[in-house]
């Protein structure tokens, strides 16, 4: 399409290859409107070659605009707090009749604004789980029962069967500590500036006591690792979900998981399960990509999750499909 200096117009972008994770990183930073800077005999090969991966859809001169107060032109749908296509029939009877607008970038306004909303209740929800559910878990029921053992004589407990019924008590509480402290480190992620709080551990070390009270943990076999600036809840969270998708998905009657270093400073975590390619992986960390149907691939957002935090930690994830089983490397030097 030709295009004049001065000229609007709207875009819509796919991506060339549906299975590779870089069209979906072009098509999430490639603009949705643009003004020709100079006379163009083709301005949509100019923006093509900008962005290889992605390609261009469709492209629809926008003839509406206005002037902002700093002097930018801008088409009128982007502005937010106006009508824009959509909201109101004869408004867009209006616009099709008398103007070139692609509607499907509007919708997108829509979409994003509708997630920012979405994001402010998440936080909202975040707030109440590390303020509110804090005391309850961390303070009033551990010095609840503190003081219900203290006071609660032996005999009684041994002629109404109690030992029991508090040994329950006890490592319910400490279950639930241990998942709210999980949850207090996802609220951090979930902030407008995302921060998390990192030590130099012994990262078997730390993977050892996280599985040592799992029901799985003859399953794991943990080598030598070695001391890596982690947050300990949310590194184990992310292995932890490896190590879970390797059992799940696993038709071996004995389904064994290692975890060892290599020559190349990567923690690898390797199972005897379905196996999984490097594409499959990279699918399943888009959460909305995933497959729907499954009975040996993971559906959920386990893999999502892990990767998400072993990213924000600095490392990059590796994977190789055995000939049985799958190899995941966690470069963190």
């Amino acid at each position: 399409m030709k295009a004049k200096k001065g000229e609007w117009f709207s875009l819509k972008w796919e991506p060339k290859d549906y299975y590779n994770k870089e069209s979906y990183m072009e098509l999430k930073h490639c603009p949705v409107f643009i003004c020709a800077n100079k006379d163009s005999e083709s301005i949509s090969s100019d923006l093509e070659n900008k962005y290889p991966e992605i390609s261009l859809a469709s492209i629809k001169r926008t003839t509406m605009f206005i002037s902002l107060q700093n002097g930018v032109k801008v088409p009128t749908h982007y502005q937010v707090g106006m009508l824009m296509p959509g909201d109101d029939s004869k408004y867009d009877e209006w616009l099709k009749a008398y103007f070139d607008i692609d509607n499907e970038v509007s919708e997108q306004i829509k979409n994003k604004n509708l997630l920012q909303q979405k994001s402010i209740y998440l936080e909202h929800t975040a707030r109440i789980i590390r303020h509110d559910m804090h005391s309850g878990i961390n303070t009033y029921i551990p010095r609840g029962l503190s003081i219900l053992l203290s006071k609660l004589p032996q005999k009684v407990i041994d002629d109404y069967n109690l030992s029991l019924s508090l040994r329950l008590l006890q490592e319910g509480l400490s279950h639930s500590q241990k998942v709210y402290k999980g949850v207090y480190e996802f609220t951090n992620l979930v902030k407008r500036k995302p921060e998390f709080k990192v030590e130099l551990l012994d990262a078997a070390k730390v993977l050892r006591t996280h599985l040592s009270a799992t029901s799985y943990k003859d399953k794991v076999v943990v080598k030598d690792l070695c001391e890596l600036n982690i947050n300990s809840t949310l590194f184990t969270i992310a292995i932890d979900n490896f190590i879970k998708n390797g059992i799940k998905y696993n038709k071996n009657v004995l389904p064994k998981i290692e975890l060892f270093m290599n020559d190349n400073n990567e923690v690898v975590i390797k199972d005897n399960g379905a196996g999984m390619t490097q594409m499959e992986y990279d699918m399943q960390c888009m959460p909305y990509m995933r497959e729907e149907v499954s009975d040996h691939k993971p559906q959920g957002l386990g893999i999502n999750i892990a990767n998400s935090i072993l990213e924000e930690h600095g490392f990059k994830v590796s994977v190789e499909k055995l000939e049985c089983g799958t190899e995941i490397r966690v470069k963190v030097k």
